[in-house]
């Protein structure tokens, strides 16, 4: 989900692999207004002007940035209620936007930032997207890819604040699976066994998953097909989140060949009986696919 844009709808529509927990839907477009916001930052003249309302929406101050947040709202000026753009998850949001800008400023603000720096937060979410934000932005600044999946494998074993470690070791394990890292598969098995030594059968599922993902992203050179290799007819947990994972990746493609992939699977569901074990599990995947060609039509 522009990329971003999928990615929130697609956290919406499937709960259980891309869950936002409690968070109400409306937060979907105050997200999606953040996203229009950066990516007018690549336009380097409204970089600065995009970065400092980013800050302020990260700080819990929206009304100070009230006329970029309403050049980019999808929306009437009085259906822009500023109070949820206060939603830790929303400002939370607002600081992954800065990591991908991953410019200098973007860089020296996010180091300053430390837990607790952006005021209370019974959810702890504030916290935890301050560690990564941090950990993103370092990232996404290297451009040489070697050190890119090295300084991923750092990520898997570094430990940071309490309040994000777990945050940071997840999200450099979905990057090296998700780009079919295949070497970086005994640190990543570590990493992830060393977290979940409590909860053994999630720690191994979390693995399978990696694998699968894997073997999807090695299974063609083109992106696409790739990735439709994943859909199938299914009646199994496992297989949801393959298959949920797949169809985000997709969507994020934005284009002819991927969105026939998507289509195809569609129709190849809708064909289910709908009293079968299959349409159970994938009804919502369905309707998740018509959603997203609906916004995609809106772009």
């Amino acid at each position: 989900m522009a990329r971003n844009t999928m990615k929130t709808l697609l956290l919406i529509l499937f709960g259980g692999v891309l869950s936002l927990g409690d968070r109400p839907f409306p937060l979907a477009k105050y997200n999606d207004t953040l996203d229009k916001l950066a990516a007018a930052a690549q336009n380097p003249e409204a970089r600065e002007a995009a970065l400092r309302s980013l800050e302020r929406v990260a700080e819990g101050r929206p009304e100070v940035a009230k006329e970029d947040l309403l050049a980019n709202f999808k929306g009437k000026a009085e259906d822009l209620p500023l109070e949820y753009f206060k939603d830790p998850y929303v400002r939370g949001h607002a600081l992954s936007k800065i990591a991908e800008m991953a410019t200098p400023e973007a860089v020296v603000y996010l180091s300053r930032l430390k837990p607790g720096g952006l005021g209370p937060d019974i959810t702890g979410q504030l916290d935890q997207a301050i560690g990564l934000s941090y950990k993103q932005v370092l990232y996404n600044q290297e451009t040489d890819l070697q050190r890119k999946v090295e300084f991923l494998e750092a990520a898997l074993k570094e430990h940071t604040y309490a309040s994000s470690d777990g945050a940071v070791k997840s999200w450099a394990k979905d990057v090296l699976c998700d780009e079919g890292r295949s070497a970086s598969m005994p640190m990543i098995v570590d990493s992830i066994r060393a977290r979940f030594q409590v909860q053994q059968e999630r720690g191994e599922a979390e693995i399978h998953f990696c694998e699968a993902r894997m073997r999807v992203v090695h299974s063609d050179i083109d992106p696409a097909k790739a990735y439709g290799t994943a859909l199938k007819i299914i009646g199994s947990r496992e297989d949801y989140d393959l298959i949920s994972w797949a169809v985000g990746k997709l969507a994020a493609l934005h284009t002819t060949e991927a969105q026939k992939e998507l289509d195809d699977y569609a129709v190849e569901i809708d064909r289910l009986s709908k009293s079968s074990p299959e349409w159970q599990y994938l009804f919502i995947i369905r309707d998740s696919i018509r959603r997203l060609n609906a916004a995609e039509s809106l772009r």
